[in-house]
């Protein structure tokens, strides 16, 4: 094999293994209209949820835990402030729906001894693609202000880890609050 064509199945490869490890998080986000964002300087959040759905598996605790905290570093790093809960000036709450996926994939063998690959198995990932909901509500007027979504793997076979697609999840979420201010 020449060193051109090595070059050539080791690019395509690489294009496949990056295209496979890259999960989007498809974002929508509302904000109630005559809001003024920059008066709410401080946060409290509701409780994560101990458990959803029960088709919806590799839930826990844990993972409603590490969404809640990703979201306060987010709001914190906005320049929101935690409070205790129900005395911030806003109160964040998230939900999370999904479906239970299942992919078949390749893993390559190596060189075989003739200078083509050889080996290789199949093999079925299991992760969840889902949605997480973010809703912020005004404490002092009791109404929902600002509400977003985003849809992507949340967790189960990102070779980041669940952590690290959670994260991802919630930035791309949090990356449009607070909502440009309103022309006039």
């Amino acid at each position: 094999m020449s060193i051109r064509t090595t070059l050539i199945r080791f690019a395509g490869l690489l294009a496949i293994a990056i295209l496979s490890g890259c999960s989007t998080v498809q974002v929508y986000s509302e904000a109630a209209p005559g809001i003024d964002f920059s008066a709410y300087t401080t946060f409290s959040q509701a409780p994560p949820p101990q458990s959803v759905d029960r088709s919806l598996p590799g839930y826990s605790s844990i993972t409603g835990d590490h969404i809640q905290a990703s979201i306060a570093h987010e709001l914190e790093a906005k320049g929101l402030t935690r409070a205790s809960t129900g005395d911030g000036d806003l109160f964040v709450s998230f939900s999370i729906d999904g479906q239970p996926r299942h992919d078949i994939e390749w893993s390559e063998g190596g060189a075989g001894p003739f200078g083509g690959w050889a080996g290789g198995s199949t093999y079925t990932v299991n992760y969840v693609e889902g949605t997480l909901t973010i809703d912020v509500y005004d404490v002092e007027k009791k109404e929902l202000v600002w509400h977003a979504y985003g849809q992507t793997e949340l967790y189960g076979r990102s070779k980041g880890g669940s952590a690290t697609m959670v994260d991802k999840a919630v930035s791309a979420i949090l990356k449009g609050y607070p909502p440009e201010p309103e022309s006039k």
